[in-house]
Parts: C-alpha cells; structure tokens; sequence
C-alpha cells in the first residue's frame, strides 16, 4: 500500500494494521509493505506504533484478541527465523498473551530493510509489516510496481487525482483506497475495488503471486489452476491460501502433484492432459 497525505493519518494508521495482521497476516489480502515518503515517516510510524501497543494476540474466544495463532508449527518456525533475522530493524510489535503455545506470535513492524531483503518486495505470509521510506511520490509509485503485489494493494491519500493515479498505474485484480484489506463495502469515503481478470490474463496473475511469495510453479501445475479457479477472485482467494499454507517448508516449485494433493484437481484430467492426447 502507498500512504501519501491522508486526510486522517492515525485512521491510515488503524486500516494498514488492521489490513497487515488481521488473521495474523495469513490472508491472501493481507498488506505486507507500506510505501511512505519521508515527510510522512514519522507521523505514519508514531501512529503505527501507538496501535501496536494495544494490539492482542490471543485465545480468539477472548472479547480483547484482535487475532489468533499462525497456521502451523511450520509457519511459526519461519516466522521465528526472519524476525531473528531482521530483529535490528524491528520498530514495533503486539504483545503477546501468557501461557498460549508457540503457535502465537508477536506481529512486528519493520523499517529500514535494503533492497536485497525478500521483505522488501515479497509478501511472506506471516505477521510482518514492512515500511519503506521512499523520497517522493513518484518514487512511491515506482516501488510498488517493483513489487509483488499479488492479489491487491491499496491506497491512503486525500488527494482525488492521486487516488485516480493509482487505480490507472497499479495493476491489480483488488484495489482498496482509504480503507482495511479485508473491508468487504464502501464506507466514509472508502472504496473497494475488485476488477475480475479476463481469460488470457489469469495465468500471469497467478504467476505473479506466487512469485510474490516466493515460489515457481510447473507449467502443468499452473494449467491445472487456470482451468480450475477460472476468473473468480474469491475462489483463487480461497483455493490459493489453502495451497499455499499447505505447502511443506522448504518448498520452491509448486508441482502437479501439490495441486492434485492440496486443491483437490486431478493431474489426469485437465486441459493440459487433453491437449497431450490430441
């Protein structure tokens, strides 16, 4: 998401948190990076980090949780590994609640991270947030096209014609301007765009998330999916999170045999396989 002059930047703030750790960061919407410039840093982070503060983690039954545990044992190892690895650009995290297991995780709020860092144009499926501090509004525009967006990004701007600007130069199958990621309506001036693929372009957005997270995919396995989700963005929604959790750690290339294991679809009766038989 890009954050430049908001009306109300604490409500920016509120939505970015909320779009970031909700469901602890597992959704296949959820926001990963924030692109700020720098006479903005501090006034997005001091807003962030005061939402930190009162952020829980806990048992989901609990009036006070704001979200839950992560996935799975797998999950929360990698999510260990790349805060130890990144703890000195760690500027915020949620407390966490005593006596739960280690499936609940602290979300955390980096900053500062080079451009070599996976973070910095990745989403990792977990519970961190990364701010880039960038020097203009062009700038702004020119890292989250150089960034794997998946499935959406959004938007925080009182402007029209900068909001105008990045419904035309972000391209994305979901838009939200002024607004959490997983608001499903239009309220206070929020907006939530969702623009449905056509036919001949749903295989490169299928790419390009799972790039975003950091995998390759086989060609068959990729045509087993086309043929499969169509051009519903709930359902890839759906299907992909389910794939994607599912995976076992380590893995790089998503195969035939993960789609037939994971979604269900059969690796002997798909279009690919007709196309073979002709």
């Amino acid at each position: 998401a890009i954050v430049y002059r908001p009306a109300d930047m604490k409500a920016a703030a509120r939505s970015i948190v909320d779009s970031a750790f909700a469901y602890s960061g597992q959704r296949l919407y959820s926001c990963s990076k924030v692109i700020v410039t720098m006479d903005e840093q501090k006034r997005l982070v001091e807003a962030v980090s005061e939402i930190m503060k009162d952020l829980r983690v806990g048992d989901p039954v609990d009036d006070v949780t704001f979200t839950g545990p992560i996935i799975s044992k797998d999950a929360a190892k990698r999510f260990v590994s790349l805060y130890q690895e990144n703890l000195p650009f760690v500027i915020s995290k949620a407390p966490v609640a005593m006596g739960v297991s280690d499936l609940y995780v602290s979300p955390i709020v980096v900053s500062g991270l080079d451009d070599e860092n996976d973070l910095s144009y990745m989403d990792s499926g977990l519970p961190i947030l990364n701010i880039k501090v960038v020097d203009s509004l062009d700038a702004a525009f020119e890292e989250i096209q150089n960034t794997e967006c998946g499935l959406s990004a959004g938007m925080f701007a009182k402007d029209p014609k900068i909001i105008a600007r990045f419904k035309e130069e972000v391209d994305v199958p979901l838009r939200y301007v002024n607004c959490s990621s997983r608001t499903l309506g239009a309220a206070n001036g929020a907006v939530l765009e969702s623009v449905r693929p056509r036919d001949y372009e749903i295989a490169s957005w299928l790419q390009r998330f799972i790039a975003g997270k950091g995998l390759a995919i086989d060609t068959k396995a990729l045509s087993m999916l086309t043929d499969h989700l169509g051009t519903d963005i709930s359902k890839i929604s759906n299907e992909l999170g389910k794939l994607v959790v599912s995976l076992p750690e380590g893995t790089k290339r998503i195969t035939d045999a993960d789609i037939e294991a994971n979604i269900g679809i059969s690796k002997d009766f798909n279009n690919f396989e007709l196309c073979k038989a002709v």
